[in-house]
């Protein structure tokens, strides 16, 4: 009798796992259509601003824009993207990084506690040699085969629009 229950458990743990697999989207079956828009890190829920934000466009161009309040001189990322199957290639083509400014403990325009530059701006500048990072991508599928989620570089981004020019004035650079 022990030796059925065993046998049905492990059953049921390869047909779970094999159920898991189904749902996991074969990256060599993407398409630059499916990947263009807006994909937020670890949320696909607007709040007061955007945080750690990827925009791919239909030119093969992507940015990528850092969370408010963080404390770091880069703002964001811009570049050309190329998928090949399981890698993301960003080439990196200039960066947005703040300038002056005054480091600071919390903001008396919110609740948040913690270390933040204020009263700074953005510089662009243009990278002299360009750089291209090769990053691990996955995808999940949805039940009904629609993207739930990306990874890159093993974390979590959800497409919060098709349009990649959506919740621009979030940015503010």
């Amino acid at each position: 009798m022990t030796k059925i229950i065993v046998l049905t458990i492990l059953v049921f743990v390869d047909l779970s796992f094999s159920q898991i697999e189904k749902n996991t989207f074969n990256t060599s079956n993407l398409t630059n259509a499916e990947i263009i828009g807006v994909w937020q890190e670890n949320d696909s829920l607007l709040a007061s601003g955007l945080d750690n934000v990827y925009r791919f466009y239909n030119d093969s161009t992507f940015s990528f824009d850092v969370g408010y309040g963080y404390l770091t001189r880069l703002l964001s990322l811009r570049g050309k993207y190329l998928i090949n199957k399981n890698t993301l290639n960003l080439t990196v083509t200039e960066t947005i990084e703040s300038e002056g400014g005054e480091i600071s403990f919390g903001d008396n325009n919110s609740d948040e506690l913690r270390w933040m530059y204020v009263n700074d701006h953005g510089k662009r500048l243009r990278q002299q040699k360009p750089k291209t990072f090769s990053i691990p991508l996955s995808f999940k599928l949805s039940e009904i085969k629609e993207i739930s989620y990306i990874k890159i570089a093993y974390q979590k981004y959800y497409k919060i629009s098709k349009d990649p020019h959506a919740y621009m004035n979030a940015v503010d650079y």
